[in-house]
Protein backbone atom coordinates (compact mmCIF):
# COMPACT_ATOMS: atom_id res chain seq x y z
CA UNK A 1 0.00 0.00 0.00
CA UNK A 2 2.97 2.39 0.87
CA UNK A 3 4.37 1.79 -2.62
CA UNK A 4 0.79 1.84 -4.69
CA UNK A 5 -1.91 3.79 -2.67
CA UNK A 6 -4.33 3.76 -5.35
CA UNK A 7 -7.82 3.29 -4.42
CA UNK A 8 -8.61 2.65 -8.21
CA UNK A 9 -9.01 -0.76 -9.90
CA UNK A 10 -7.19 -2.28 -12.91
CA UNK A 11 -9.61 -2.33 -16.21
CA UNK A 12 -9.34 -3.72 -19.28
CA UNK A 13 -9.88 -1.68 -22.22
CA UNK A 14 -9.95 -1.96 -26.43
CA UNK A 15 -8.62 1.23 -27.69
CA UNK A 16 -6.84 2.29 -30.99
CA UNK A 17 -3.19 2.40 -31.92
CA UNK A 18 -3.65 6.21 -32.52
CA UNK A 19 -5.37 6.61 -28.57
CA UNK A 20 -1.87 4.24 -27.31
CA UNK A 21 -0.10 6.88 -29.53
CA UNK A 22 -2.01 10.22 -27.62
CA UNK A 23 -1.47 8.12 -24.46
CA UNK A 24 2.07 8.46 -24.52
CA UNK A 25 2.44 11.58 -26.22
CA UNK A 26 0.69 13.00 -23.08
CA UNK A 27 2.24 10.90 -20.55
CA UNK A 28 5.39 12.96 -21.94
CA UNK A 29 4.14 16.72 -22.77
CA UNK A 30 4.87 17.86 -18.82
CA UNK A 31 8.93 15.98 -19.36
CA UNK A 32 11.37 16.63 -17.64
CA UNK A 33 9.09 17.91 -14.31
CA UNK A 34 8.33 14.57 -11.98
CA UNK A 35 4.88 14.54 -13.21
CA UNK A 36 2.80 11.25 -11.78
CA UNK A 37 1.21 11.51 -15.84
CA UNK A 38 4.48 9.85 -17.03
CA UNK A 39 3.56 6.58 -18.56
CA UNK A 40 5.00 3.03 -17.07
CA UNK A 41 4.66 0.34 -20.00
CA UNK A 42 5.18 -3.36 -20.87
CA UNK A 43 5.15 -4.96 -24.20
CA UNK A 44 5.70 -1.34 -25.13
CA UNK A 45 8.66 0.70 -26.43
CA UNK A 46 9.00 4.31 -27.33
CA UNK A 47 11.42 6.70 -28.17
CA UNK A 48 11.19 9.98 -27.36
CA UNK A 49 12.78 13.84 -27.71
CA UNK A 50 11.59 15.76 -25.01
CA UNK A 51 13.04 18.72 -26.71
CA UNK A 52 10.16 18.41 -29.23
CA UNK A 53 7.10 20.60 -28.92
CA UNK A 54 4.51 18.76 -26.33
CA UNK A 55 2.08 16.79 -28.71
CA UNK A 56 5.05 15.65 -30.86
CA UNK A 57 7.73 14.09 -28.96
CA UNK A 58 7.74 10.35 -29.81
CA UNK A 59 10.37 9.34 -32.22
CA UNK A 60 9.27 5.60 -32.94
CA UNK A 61 6.83 3.56 -31.29
CA UNK A 62 6.33 -0.27 -31.10
CA UNK A 63 3.70 -2.88 -29.59
CA UNK A 64 4.64 -6.22 -29.35
CA UNK A 65 8.02 -5.22 -31.49
CA UNK A 66 5.81 -4.09 -34.45
CA UNK A 67 5.38 -0.52 -35.73
CA UNK A 68 2.21 0.68 -33.86
CA UNK A 69 -0.31 0.84 -36.58
CA UNK A 70 -2.86 3.39 -35.95
CA UNK A 71 -6.30 2.30 -37.21
CA UNK A 72 -5.69 -1.47 -35.12
CA UNK A 73 -7.74 -1.90 -31.86
CA UNK A 74 -5.39 -3.44 -28.96
CA UNK A 75 -6.22 -4.52 -25.64
CA UNK A 76 -4.61 -2.47 -22.61
CA UNK A 77 -4.63 -2.23 -19.07
CA UNK A 78 -4.32 0.49 -17.18
CA UNK A 79 -5.97 2.00 -13.44
CA UNK A 80 -9.34 3.13 -13.85
CA UNK A 81 -7.80 6.03 -13.17
CA UNK A 82 -6.73 6.87 -17.05
CA UNK A 83 -9.99 4.95 -17.89
CA UNK A 84 -11.50 7.92 -16.94
CA UNK A 85 -9.51 10.13 -18.52
CA UNK A 86 -7.70 12.23 -15.41
CA UNK A 87 -3.90 13.36 -16.22
CA UNK A 88 -4.59 14.73 -19.19
CA UNK A 89 -5.45 10.78 -20.83
CA UNK A 90 -8.66 11.85 -22.72
CA UNK A 91 -7.75 9.13 -25.03
CA UNK A 92 -8.29 6.36 -22.87
CA UNK A 93 -11.15 7.94 -22.08
CA UNK A 94 -14.43 4.86 -22.00
CA UNK A 95 -17.77 5.30 -23.98
CA UNK A 96 -19.53 5.56 -20.56
CA UNK A 97 -17.93 8.39 -20.01
CA UNK A 98 -18.54 9.85 -23.66
CA UNK A 99 -14.75 8.88 -24.53
CA UNK A 100 -14.03 6.01 -27.54
CA UNK A 101 -12.33 2.85 -25.33
CA UNK A 102 -14.30 0.07 -25.29
CA UNK A 103 -14.61 -1.08 -21.97
CA UNK A 104 -14.48 -4.98 -21.26
CA UNK A 105 -13.17 -5.42 -17.86
CA UNK A 106 -15.11 -2.43 -15.65
CA UNK A 107 -13.72 -0.96 -12.28
CA UNK A 108 -16.65 -2.68 -10.77
CA UNK A 109 -14.59 -6.22 -11.97
CA UNK A 110 -11.39 -5.18 -10.95
CA UNK A 111 -8.54 -5.01 -8.77
CA UNK A 112 -6.42 -2.97 -7.11
CA UNK A 113 -2.42 -2.93 -8.27
CA UNK A 114 -1.87 -3.60 -4.19
CA UNK A 115 -4.04 -6.31 -4.17
CA UNK A 116 -2.42 -8.01 -6.91
CA UNK A 117 1.18 -6.91 -5.60
CA UNK A 118 -0.31 -8.78 -2.37
CA UNK A 119 -1.51 -12.39 -4.38
CA UNK A 120 2.08 -12.53 -5.97
CA UNK A 121 3.92 -12.26 -2.84
CA UNK A 122 1.71 -14.16 -1.48
CA UNK A 123 2.01 -16.80 -3.81
CA UNK A 124 5.80 -16.83 -3.85
CA UNK A 125 5.63 -19.46 -0.84
CA UNK A 126 3.94 -22.14 -2.78
CA UNK A 127 5.69 -21.49 -6.00
CA UNK A 128 9.29 -21.01 -4.34
CA UNK A 129 8.92 -24.78 -3.97
CA UNK A 130 8.08 -25.82 -7.35
CA UNK A 131 12.47 -25.19 -7.47
CA UNK A 132 12.66 -28.19 -5.67
CA UNK A 133 10.39 -30.38 -7.91
CA UNK A 134 11.66 -32.98 -10.38
CA UNK A 135 11.51 -32.88 -14.50
CA UNK A 136 7.58 -32.96 -14.30
CA UNK A 137 7.13 -29.86 -13.57
CA UNK A 138 10.52 -28.29 -15.35
CA UNK A 139 8.89 -29.77 -18.83
CA UNK A 140 5.57 -28.06 -17.49
CA UNK A 141 7.23 -24.39 -17.47
CA UNK A 142 9.30 -25.21 -20.68
CA UNK A 143 5.74 -25.61 -22.52
CA UNK A 144 4.81 -22.31 -20.85
CA UNK A 145 7.69 -20.60 -21.93
CA UNK A 146 7.59 -21.68 -25.65
CA UNK A 147 4.28 -20.27 -25.85
CA UNK A 148 5.10 -16.76 -23.52
CA UNK A 149 7.75 -16.84 -26.60
CA UNK A 150 5.23 -16.08 -29.23
CA UNK A 151 4.45 -12.57 -27.62
CA UNK A 152 7.04 -12.17 -25.41
CA UNK A 153 10.52 -13.12 -26.17
CA UNK A 154 12.10 -14.16 -22.65
CA UNK A 155 16.40 -13.87 -22.26
CA UNK A 156 17.72 -16.98 -20.68
CA UNK A 157 20.77 -16.57 -18.27
CA UNK A 158 24.17 -16.25 -20.10
CA UNK A 159 25.43 -19.49 -18.14
CA UNK A 160 22.59 -21.65 -17.05
CA UNK A 161 23.92 -23.58 -13.83
CA UNK A 162 22.39 -26.83 -12.38
CA UNK A 163 22.62 -27.49 -8.82
CA UNK A 164 25.98 -29.00 -7.30
CA UNK A 165 26.29 -31.55 -4.46
CA UNK A 166 27.53 -28.89 -1.40
CA UNK A 167 30.58 -30.01 0.21
CA UNK A 168 29.14 -30.27 3.81
CA UNK A 169 29.86 -32.88 5.52
CA UNK A 170 27.32 -34.18 7.75
CA UNK A 171 29.40 -33.72 11.62
CA UNK A 172 30.93 -30.24 10.45
CA UNK A 173 29.51 -27.02 12.35
CA UNK A 174 30.49 -23.41 12.38
CA UNK A 175 29.93 -20.53 10.01
CA UNK A 176 31.07 -21.73 7.19
CA UNK A 177 28.28 -23.75 6.72
CA UNK A 178 25.99 -20.86 6.90
CA UNK A 179 27.21 -18.11 3.86
CA UNK A 180 24.56 -17.67 1.85
CA UNK A 181 25.86 -19.65 -0.95
CA UNK A 182 26.34 -22.82 1.29
CA UNK A 183 22.30 -22.12 2.67
CA UNK A 184 20.94 -21.69 -0.79
CA UNK A 185 22.88 -25.07 -1.76
CA UNK A 186 21.50 -26.70 0.89
CA UNK A 187 18.13 -25.69 -0.17
CA UNK A 188 18.78 -26.05 -3.65
CA UNK A 189 19.94 -29.90 -3.06
CA UNK A 190 15.98 -31.12 -2.66
CA UNK A 191 14.87 -33.63 -4.69
CA UNK A 192 11.37 -34.81 -4.20
CA UNK A 193 10.13 -37.71 -5.78
CA UNK A 194 9.21 -37.29 -9.28
CA UNK A 195 6.57 -39.61 -10.49
CA UNK A 196 8.71 -40.10 -14.00
CA UNK A 197 11.80 -40.22 -12.62
CA UNK A 198 11.75 -42.31 -9.90
CA UNK A 199 14.87 -44.13 -10.82
CA UNK A 200 16.78 -41.22 -10.92
CA UNK A 201 16.34 -40.37 -7.73
CA UNK A 202 17.24 -43.61 -5.90
CA UNK A 203 20.88 -42.53 -7.20
CA UNK A 204 20.86 -39.24 -5.62
CA UNK A 205 22.65 -38.89 -2.95
CA UNK A 206 20.77 -37.13 -0.42
CA UNK A 207 23.04 -36.91 2.58
CA UNK A 208 23.17 -32.77 2.27
CA UNK A 209 19.66 -32.47 2.07
CA UNK A 210 18.22 -31.08 4.91
CA UNK A 211 14.83 -29.75 5.66
CA UNK A 212 14.14 -26.39 3.96
CA UNK A 213 11.47 -25.52 7.06
CA UNK A 214 14.49 -26.56 9.62
CA UNK A 215 16.96 -24.44 7.89
CA UNK A 216 15.01 -21.27 7.50
CA UNK A 217 13.55 -21.62 11.42
CA UNK A 218 17.67 -21.72 12.31
CA UNK A 219 17.91 -18.72 10.36
CA UNK A 220 15.38 -16.67 11.91
CA UNK A 221 16.80 -17.39 15.49
CA UNK A 222 20.39 -16.91 14.34
CA UNK A 223 19.67 -13.11 12.76
CA UNK A 224 17.52 -12.61 16.52
CA UNK A 225 20.65 -13.70 18.37
CA UNK A 226 23.39 -11.41 15.99
CA UNK A 227 20.76 -8.48 15.74
CA UNK A 228 20.76 -8.01 19.67
CA UNK A 229 24.78 -8.74 19.89
CA UNK A 230 24.64 -6.04 17.34
CA UNK A 231 22.60 -3.92 19.24
CA UNK A 232 24.39 -4.31 22.21
CA UNK A 233 27.90 -3.95 21.06
CA UNK A 234 26.64 -1.36 19.02
CA UNK A 235 27.88 -2.45 15.80
CA UNK A 236 25.99 -2.02 12.60
CA UNK A 237 24.88 -4.57 10.52
CA UNK A 238 23.15 -5.09 7.10
CA UNK A 239 21.96 -8.25 5.30
CA UNK A 240 24.17 -9.18 2.22
CA UNK A 241 22.70 -12.22 0.79
CA UNK A 242 22.60 -11.25 -2.95
CA UNK A 243 22.66 -13.68 -5.54
CA UNK A 244 25.33 -13.74 -8.18
CA UNK A 245 24.93 -13.45 -11.67
CA UNK A 246 24.12 -16.80 -13.18
CA UNK A 247 24.71 -18.68 -9.75
CA UNK A 248 20.98 -19.75 -9.50
CA UNK A 249 18.05 -20.20 -11.89
CA UNK A 250 14.10 -21.62 -11.15
CA UNK A 251 12.60 -23.04 -14.00
CA UNK A 252 8.71 -21.45 -13.49
CA UNK A 253 10.55 -17.14 -13.59
CA UNK A 254 11.52 -17.87 -17.42
CA UNK A 255 8.36 -16.89 -18.50
CA UNK A 256 7.69 -14.09 -16.24
CA UNK A 257 11.25 -12.89 -16.18
CA UNK A 258 11.53 -8.63 -16.05
CA UNK A 259 12.65 -6.97 -19.75
CA UNK A 260 12.74 -3.25 -18.82
CA UNK A 261 15.78 -2.51 -20.72
CA UNK A 262 15.53 -0.40 -23.81
CA UNK A 263 11.57 0.34 -23.35
CA UNK A 264 12.24 3.70 -22.89
CA UNK A 265 14.22 5.61 -24.45
CA UNK A 266 15.20 9.00 -24.31
CA UNK A 267 17.20 10.78 -27.24
CA UNK A 268 16.88 14.42 -26.33
CA UNK A 269 16.43 16.72 -23.67
CA UNK A 270 17.58 14.57 -20.97
CA UNK A 271 18.31 16.38 -17.46
CA UNK A 272 22.11 16.99 -16.69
Amino acid sequence: MNCFPFEDPVVVINVTGQAIWDALENGLSQYPALEGRFPQVSNITFKFDGQKPTGSRIVSATIGGEPIDMARKYRLVTRGYMARGKDGYDSLLIEEEGGKAEEIVSEENGILISMMLRQYFMSLRVMGQWKYWGKNIGRHWDRVTSQVNASHTHHAPTAPTSPVSPNVNKGDSGWDNWTPEKIRERKTWQHPVDSESDEDNDNVDRRHAGDIETIDKEMQIMRRVFAKWARIAKVESRVGEELREGEFEVDWTRAIAPRVEGRITCVGGQEE
